[in-house]
């Protein structure tokens, strides 16, 4: 009746025609191999990758601006080439281009040192903790992937246990159900009993 079969057609059920999924127990000992499914998972994730050279980019940032903060020499070279046109129309570049000087060089060095340098410490600090932030994003994400192929291996196994004993509790059903059948052909049991 819960299959909303009346009594005749609830008798004519025979053996199922489909049989459950052959559980192959080796290959579902999920929980002896959770190192080697977080070890894949940490590897073959695309959000972690992404994460990674994140951190990657803050550390080089943070370097930079530590970088920034020491004191700066700067040597300067230049190279110059004059020449002079007078009286020419401003037009008459071509005169004056023809009759060049000759060049000049000169160099120079620059020591910048800032009083105080806050300006670049600040920097510094902020990319200090930006680099910071990500370095927990990081390790939060990776704990979540850990916890989640931990939950999620776990669970596999349990399913598979549950599998393993509803097809026991089906096999025990099908000879109850086939010891009645025979009682009844036997007369010892009513179709009810069936």
């Amino acid at each position: 009746r819960a299959m909303g079969l009346e009594g005749a057609a609830a008798l004519s059920i025979d053996r199922l025609t489909d049989e459950f999924p052959r559980l192959l127990a080796g290959d579902l000992q999920t929980a002896s191999r959770i190192p080697q499914l977080t070890s894949r998972a940490l590897d073959k994730r695309a959000d972690l990758a992404a994460l990674r050279l994140r951190d990657d980019a803050a550390r080089l940032r943070l370097a930079t601006a530590r970088a920034n903060e020491q004191p700066q020499l700067d040597v300067v070279l230049g190279l110059t080439q004059n020449s002079l046109g007078e009286g020419a129309s401003a037009l008459a570049v071509a005169n004056t281009l023809a009759r060049p000087a000759p060049p000049g060089y000169s160099i120079g060095l620059v020591f910048q040192k800032p009083l105080g340098n806050s300006a670049a410490q600040g920097v510094s600090r902020q990319q200090a903790a930006a680099a910071e932030a990500v370095q927990t994003r990081l390790r939060e994400l990776g704990f979540v992937i850990e916890n989640s192929v931990d939950t999620s291996a776990r669970a596999v196994q349990r399913a598979a246990d549950q599998l393993r004993e509803a097809e026991a509790a089906v096999k025990a059903y099908a000879t109850s159900v086939q010891n009645e059948r025979t009682r009844r052909q036997l007369g010892m049991a009513t179709v009810i009993d069936v």
